[in-house]
């Protein structure tokens, strides 16, 4: 049966979740001949760590996978990193795939910053009160003694337009820059690496972070197949994907969980942020009392506000009993909800440190930085991103020639704005459908919760564990919660997992036991 080589879907852009590290002069241009293509290159090494107590020797491929249209003709290129452990049975172990968010983000963060064998060094990102550290080097390179290394292989990678990967032959940068083009060639790079390397035995997992996470919601039913959509079959199965950063209400076709809903599964992340600040008399509640308090507020008696404010019903009385009890979840003056009950994240991250001069990131709200001359680049002004971003892409880059010996004649982007994230094809073609006879019709899922959970029911194996922060203002754990309910996801195969950090949940987490958490899902889905 042919593969079909170009696609179009629809999903929202969630966030960004890396930086460039140099000009991709390669990216927006593909590679003439299919005659001129040299063979794929690889980098071959040998190392061992000491991970979960266990040592484990293990080999690293990082190297190209070309992928290829309906005729048999390369059209990307695909750079990846994989992890192996030496001397087991490859057959029977588990393997994880990675990606980074974006959409146009490498896997670099995720590598050296929770999962691959060495890391950022631990106080390298600490927080120094409201402030993010320093940015420059040297950022440390440490072993990671908790790697996943111990339970499973890694494989790392980088989609086309970012890192090392490109369009080559007759491929273009549209032919893979949207949600099914994405899904398509990823899905062709797994299923070409599991035949590469002997092991379709192996249980399966596909981590995703950020816009990564839509990729992990989607990515169960393109592998599987049907006649509908994709259009044909690769019957590959997972055992277990990890959404992270992605609270899964964001819509692929439709209105997602819809305006009243996304204001009220924002609340509660205001309201930890605020308590966090101490902007709000905290009363000896824990964060997560604080957070669960506010959440029954916003499920109940602020959404029935807001329905009744959007047609203009809603008593003077009733709307300032309400803009008190908002004031003390949330420390902002009566005056922030003049206007709306329900307040953007960016007003609010501007809002609560205003008398201190003082503006929020919207991705760790625990960072802060000066208000005076803020250049307002979402990215590179942000108060945790712009100091996050250089010491994760350093360290990355220090592992990659020091200790993988990788040495490419191109540069590596950690995240491709200009072309990739700035030409994404949202439109997505409709992916089912439903009906009978002359009755067809196209149908098109409101979340990647409901998209999820039809993979979920075709695979009663597959387990999905949802991973928010309490300080991410725009993909929070009150979202993952409404939408995987709405979606009727199996509870006893969910796990959802809010932790106490921003969109890079392993970013000074404290006491995350986030790594053991999905060390411990591998080891239960692959039984």
């Amino acid at each position: 049966m042919k593969l079909r080589r170009k696609y179009t879907l629809s999903v929202v852009l969630t966030c960004v979740c890396a930086c460039v590290t140099g000009p991709v002069p390669w990216a927006a241009e593909s590679v003439s001949s299919n005659d001129s293509l040299p063979l794929p290159k690889e980098f071959l090494t040998h190392h061992q760590i000491t991970t979960h107590g266990s040592k484990v020797a293990f080999t690293v491929r990082a190297g190209e996978t070309y992928i290829y249209d309906d005729n048999g003709h390369p059209t990307g290129s695909i750079f990846s990193y994989a992890y192996t452990a030496d001397g087991a049975r490859p057959a029977g172990r588990p393997v994880m795939f990675v990606m980074g968010g974006g959409p146009g983000s490498a896997s670099d963060t995720l590598n050296v910053g929770l999962l691959g064998p060495w890391t950022v060094a631990q106080n390298r990102l600490a927080l120094q009160g409201a402030h993010a550290p320093a940015s420059v080097p040297p950022f440390g390179l440490a072993e990671n003694h908790n790697s996943l290394l111990d339970v499973t292989d890694l494989v790392f990678i980088d989609p086309i337009g970012t890192g090392y990967s490109r369009p080559v032959g007759l491929g273009k940068g549209q032919d893979f820059w949207g949600v099914d083009e994405d899904l398509e060639a990823l899905a062709q790079f797994i299923q070409l690496w599991l035949s590469k390397n002997g092991r379709w035995d192996s249980p399966k997992f596909f981590l995703g972070e950020s816009y990564g996470g839509t990729r992990a919601a989607l990515i169960p039913n393109i592998l599987l197949g049907g006649p509908n959509y994709p259009g044909y079959t690769r019957a590959i199965s997972l055992n277990g994907v990890i959404v992270m950063s992605n609270g899964l209400g964001w819509p692929v076709g439709a209105d997602g969980i819809g305006t009243t809903w996304l204001s009220a599964t924002s609340l509660p992340n205001f309201a930890a942020t605020a308590w966090y600040h101490n902007r709000i008399d905290r009363k000896g509640r824990t964060l997560r009392q604080f957070y669960d308090e506010v959440w029954q507020f916003a499920s109940g008696e602020f959404v029935i506000a807001l329905q009744k404010e959007a047609v203009q019903v809603l008593p003077l009385e009733e709307r300032q009993a309400l803009v008190a009890k908002l004031c003390s979840f949330t420390g902002l003056p009566p005056a922030a909800f003049e206007k709306s009950l329900s307040i953007p994240a960016s007003d609010f991250a501007q809002a609560l440190l205003a008398d201190s001069h003082l503006r929020i990131s919207v991705y760790d709200s625990r960072y802060a930085a000066p208000v005076a001359n803020n250049g307002e680049d979402a990215v590179a002004d942000d108060p945790f991103l712009m100091r996050a971003f250089p010491v994760f892409a350093g360290a990355f880059l220090e592992e990659e020639s020091t200790q993988l010996k990788v040495h490419m004649d191109r540069p590596y982007a950690s995240i491709h704005f200009r072309d990739l994230n700035a030409h994404w094809n949202y439109t997505r073609r409709a992916t089912w459908i439903e009906g009978s006879g002359d009755q067809y019709k196209p149908r098109h899922f409101k979340t990647n919760a409901e998209e999820l959970s039809v993979a979920m029911t075709r695979n009663d194996s597959l387990y999905a564990m949802v991973v928010t922060g309490y300080y991410d203002l725009l993909l929070t754990p009150a979202q993952a919660k409404y939408a995987t309910e709405q979606a009727a996801i199996p509870k006893d195969r969910l796990i959802l997992e809010p932790v106490e950090a921003g969109h890079m949940p392993y970013v000074d987490s404290g006491e995350n036991t986030l790594i053991e958490d999905i060390r411990a899902m591998v080891r239960k889905a692959s039984r």
